[in-house]
């Protein structure tokens, strides 16, 4: 069965959680049965770390990709009949020989083969007809929605995302598989669709809020189109050799504007939260210029510093690269403010090893 941890993504800080966590522990001291905010949920490894300690009760978890939104909700939500989805497992894995359908027509032969992807939309129109029919219930859907999601993804053609597929012999290798649901007992968790700094508005009362932005140009929604449209089984119009959706879901802060918004994003949740937790990497001076961030190091640390104290900690780490990003001497960067609305506190760094100059640079 597959774990939140088992999906390739752009990002994501699976390999990094003890890190963060152990990092930020010093600053959770009277955070018992706190909120802890996810902005930018991802895989939604964070969240789950986050929330099976002691310090948190609460879960907030967004991001505004339909795909990671089912997810969530197949993961932190499920409280329906295990044991009767096993055996729609089963037979969606025993029917094989399935009608021609709109994921065959478009996936087939270029990110599957013509019978995976033949049989993947099988599936998926059978999941609606299965709710609508009320054989399961919303808490059921997502779940299986979910392991066909981490299905697909593990049986697609591709390096871990979807703007382009590999020049190979195609052969079926797709198997439904379930995930395996959270224990989220005398846990509350939401889950919300947004956009983060609209979110940021509504919330009130958060005692962290992690925020993992993208800071380059790599938009998720294009990146993950096939998983999009795969949530949402919508049909819509493809175009290129990647097959893609019309635009749709893009974040301002893959354009020039991010850091204008990462401002606005700030100085929203320091009214309401204790500690702002904040991870970059410095990708900012790749050669790549899709992989150049839009947010400088400078320019996060000078925000942070207006919210109140700031902790920056540093970690050697090599990311998920699915293209030729060159990413020697690559560091994440974690910024800790604890907030605070009056008088600001006197910034500190908390450092380890060097940064190629950029702490130099910022101060």
């Amino acid at each position: 069965m597959f774990s939140l941890a088992n999906r390739r993504y752009l990002g994501a800080k699976t390999r990094l959680l003890s890190r963060i966590y152990e990092t930020l522990k010093p600053f959770l001291k009277g955070l018992e049965n706190g909120v802890f905010f996810d902005a930018f949920g991802g895989t939604g490894v964070v969240g789950e770390h986050f929330i099976k300690k002691s310090e948190f009760s609460n879960l907030i978890i967004n991001d505004f990709l339909h795909s990671n939104y089912a997810i969530f909700n197949g993961f932190f939500k499920f409280s329906g009949d295990f044991e009767k989805l096993k055996k729609f497992a089963v037979l969606f894995n025993k029917n094989k020989n399935c009608k021609e359908n709109f994921f065959g027509l478009n996936f087939g032969g270029n990110f599957f083969s013509v019978n995976d992807a033949t049989r993947i939309g099988d599936i998926r129109t059978h999941l609606d007809e299965l709710f609508e029919s009320g054989e399961i219930d919303q808490s059921e859907f997502y779940m299986l929605l979910a392991s066909l999601l981490f299905s697909a993804d593990r049986a697609a053609n591709t390096c871990g995302h979807y703007e382009a597929f590999r020049r190979v012999a195609l052969g079926d290798k797709f198997k439904f598989e379930l995930i395996r649901p959270l224990e989220m007992h005398a846990k509350n968790v939401q889950i919300f669709r947004k956009e983060t700094n609209a979110l940021a508005k509504e919330l009130k009362n958060i005692d962290v809020a992690f925020l993992d932005p993208p800071y380059n140009s790599r938009q998720y929604s294009r990146c993950y189109h096939f998983l999009e449209t795969l949530a949402k089984n919508d049909s819509p119009v493809l175009s290129g050799v990647a097959k893609k959706p019309p635009l749709e879901n893009l974040s301002e802060y893959c354009n020039v504007g991010a850091a204008v918004v990462f401002v606005e994003l700030v100085e929203s949740l320091a009214k309401k939260s204790k500690i702002l937790a904040v991870t970059y990497n410095n990708t900012y001076f790749s050669k790549s210029t899709s992989s150049q961030n839009k947010i400088s190091f400078d320019q996060i640390a000078q925000t942070l510093k207006n919210a109140g104290k700031l902790s920056v900690f540093e970690f050697d780490f090599t990311p998920f690269n699915a293209g030729k990003t060159e990413f020697d001497g690559h560091k994440e960067v974690l910024f800790v403010c604890e907030c605070c609305e009056c008088e600001k506190k006197d910034s500190q760094i908390c450092k380890k090893d060097s940064f190629g100059g950029l702490f130099d640079s910022y101060f």
